[in-house]
């Protein structure tokens, strides 16, 4: 019903069309009738005709008008832009001085295009770029490789994209940076900007962001209205280092960019960028810090910081959501009260801020209601329409998604297209390949399923699921035999499997890997082995884990008066 609702309402195209064509044909078969029938009453049917025609643009007149057509939404991807050295060494162990230049413009750009961007015109902060990828280095890719850029922009359904790259000679630094249209694989503007290594950096940088964004606007037929506040804050002498802290944070490099953002601090003790910038830092090291007394430390910090750059500018959103991920991390518990009232600080101020529903799809159910949210699939649908590159939304869904399916229903394709996508961002990722595996089960796609563990196997030679869900796959596929009365075929599967599950258990343990055991050996008429498997499983799993009253069950077989 919500789909048809959605059809009539204008938000999927041919809403009216679909109208007209079922009041034509309603016209059709009452002509059709009126003058071939000899028995039917055509008073009666001309009456019945235009009641039904009347009553059918009545329901779409209402349905458009209680629910009017949202516009299509349109995402814009400004990249970090690269730095090119001309052949000086970079990297975390030496990293040039304004090396962050690249960062601090395309996030000036993004600020000023969402200050005051319409609900359907969504800017992706570079964090939300970079974190796609991750650590993963299969999946980076240079900027100037146009063809991965815009299969990365195509896979995630994102409209344009800026990337480029910038040199340093002197005291000027050159901008090259092309504007594509994803959709269409074409260049829509090349530009290129100078910006001065002077006092006047920041005032050029934001004339050349501003400009940039007007760009997007004017291409998707918006009126731009200049921010009149909240961009200000990159028009400090703290700019520099703190974008050369954020590009070393998008490096992992987590002590050399807490000293970056402490420089941008002594720069400017009154920057929002230096407060906020140094309080990701230390939130961050919080979260990695394995001695207890350190990682509270960290936390009073990341605490004290980001709290000060609220207070500096209260409409600063990043600081708030900033504020409710790192309390989502504390230890020994996450703090849920606060985290939501740091949420709805940044819902207010910014409710396209993906963050905001990722964090939410972590809480419980009674913290939905304060942001009108009733599902999960609801709440990570949103995140992925506020952040079409964000990895573990796609990662949460899919999950979801599997967690409510059964073989071969709609549930587990959903769950498949999900993976698929977070497979595609981080092609090495061990969650994203065995949940895309999971769902080929589901789907009885067997073969790519194994051809994914095989790689993956390569990976991680020393990860039990791994060689579990092999042995998970080749027992599911000596049943789909099992099933075509294939005994051959059925039988050659079984040592496979138990080779898989043996060396899980070599690896770890593994418990789950002897309850399938257990199952191969009754197959084989092996009794012993089979309860020695289903011992092992129950004395390993949990007490209120399904998986080990399966294997109670199982063993109740072989001694009906077991307990």
């Amino acid at each position: 019903m919500q789909s048809i609702i959605r059809f009539l309402s204008g938000e999927v195209p041919g809403g009216i069309f679909f109208l007209l064509t079922i009041c034509g044909v309603i016209l059709f078969i009452a002509y059709y009738l009126h003058k071939h029938s000899e028995i039917i009453n055509k008073r009666k049917l001309r009456n019945a005709t235009f009641a039904l025609i009347g009553f059918l643009c009545l329901t779409y007149t209402i349905v458009r008008l209680a629910r009017p057509p949202q516009p299509i939404q349109i995402h814009v991807a400004i990249f970090p832009f690269e730095f090119h050295n001309n052949g000086e060494p970079t990297g975390s162990h030496r990293v040039h001085p304004y090396q962050g230049l690249g960062w601090g413009l395309a996030e000036m750009v993004s600020r000023a295009g969402e200050l005051q961007s319409p609900s359907h015109l969504t800017f992706l902060r570079p964090e939300w770029i970079t974190g796609s990828f991750g650590e993963d280095s299969t999946a980076k890719f240079s900027q100037l490789d146009s063809s991965k850029l815009l299969a990365w922009a195509n896979l995630l359904g994102i409209d344009y994209v800026a990337a480029g790259s910038f040199t340093i000679n002197g005291q000027n630094a050159r901008f090259d940076i092309q504007v594509y249209d994803a959709m269409e694989h074409e260049i829509l503007q090349s530009v290129q900007y100078d910006l001065p290594l002077t006092a006047e950096l920041t005032e050029r940088a934001e004339e050349h962001a501003t400009a940039l964004a007007k760009f997007f606007y004017d291409e998707t037929s918006n009126k731009f209205i200049l921010p009149v506040a909240g961009n200000d804050i990159y028009k400090t002498s703290a700019f520099v280092p703190y974008s050369r802290g954020q590009y070393l944070m998008s490096l992992y490099e987590y002590d050399e960019s807490l000293t970056a953002f402490q420089e941008a601090l002594k720069s400017d003790s009154n920057s929002v960028l230096a407060w906020y910038g140094t309080g990701l830092a230390y939130g961050e090291l919080m979260t990695r810090a394995a001695d207890d007394q350190l990682r509270k430390n960290f936390q009073v910090r990341m605490e004290y910081h980001l709290k000060r750059a609220g207070q500096l500018d209260e409409k600063f959103e990043p600081a708030y959501s900033a504020l409710a991920d790192f309390y989502m991390s504390v230890k020994p518990e996450p703090r849920y009260l606060d985290a939501e009232f740091a949420l709805i600080a940044a819902h207010t101020l910014y409710e396209r801020d993906y963050l905001i529903y990722d964090l939410l799809s972590y809480m419980q159910k009674i913290r939905w209601e304060s942001f009108d949210l009733k599902t999960k699939e609801e709440i990570l649908k949103k995140a992925i329409a506020a952040n079409p590159a964000s990895f573990y939304s796609y990662l949460a869904l899919g999950k979801y998604y599997i967690d409510q399916s059964r073989p071969n229903d709609h549930f587990s394709q959903l769950a498949l297209n999900n993976f698929l996508i977070a497979q595609k961002l981080r092609p090495n990722d061990i969650d994203a390949t065995l949940g895309l595996v999971t769902a080929y089960d589901h789907l009885n796609y067997f073969d790519p399923a194994i051809a994914l563990l095989n790689r993956a196997a390569q990976i991680y030679p020393d990860h039990p699921e791994v060689f579990y869900s092999l042995g998970i796959l080749h027992f599911h596929v000596a049943g789909k035999y099992k099933a075509k009365k294939q005994t051959r075929e059925e039988f050659a599967q079984y040592p496979t499997a138990e080779m898989y599950f043996k060396k899980a258990i070599q690896i770890k343990n593994y418990p789950y890997a002897y309850l399938y055991l257990g199952k191969i050996y009754e197959v084989q008429n092996k009794r012993d082995d089979a309860i020695a498997a289903f011992r092992a499983a129950m004395k390993l799993l949990d007490r209120d884990d399904p998986y080990r009253e399966e294997a109670r069950k199982k063993l109740r077989e072989y001694f009906p008066d077991i307990e």
